[in-house]
């Protein structure tokens, strides 16, 4: 897994192996140990997937309160996701990034608390 850098401080854009052939491809999508190397102490309690019909924009999301770190991955096509650093005593509090995220490259975004994102 290559770990790509971003701007914003706590937003880690990875890139895992794809294995492909003339069948398809295998790609690990999840291991504690990369994480970790990665600086991800997060132990994910929920695994949620949606589909949007093509042209839907999700809009910014995000939690108040105790707030919920999201690995946020495209299993189909391609989607354009925004994140918006809300962490009011961020130096970066209001900027944002965008990240193309498909089904072939497979690249990963980790989105801590304190961050809003849509697609």
């Amino acid at each position: 897994m290559e770990i790509r850098p971003t701007r914003l401080a706590g937003l880690v854009h990875m890139a895992p192996t794809v294995h492909g052939d003339a069948r398809g491809f295998f790609v690990e999508t999840l291991r504690r140990e990369q994480l970790r190397a990665a600086g991800i102490d997060v132990d994910f309690v929920q695994h949620n997937h949606s589909r949007s019909a093509h042209g839907v924009l999700r809009g910014m999301h995000f939690s108040v309160g105790v707030g919920q770190a999201k690995l946020v991955r495209c299993a189909r096509v391609r989607i354009l996701d925004v994140v918006v650093d809300v962490r009011r005593e961020s130096p970066t509090f209001g900027e944002w990034e965008s990240f193309s995220l498909d089904d072939i490259e497979h690249d990963q975004l980790f989105i801590p608390v304190g961050f809003a994102h849509g697609f």
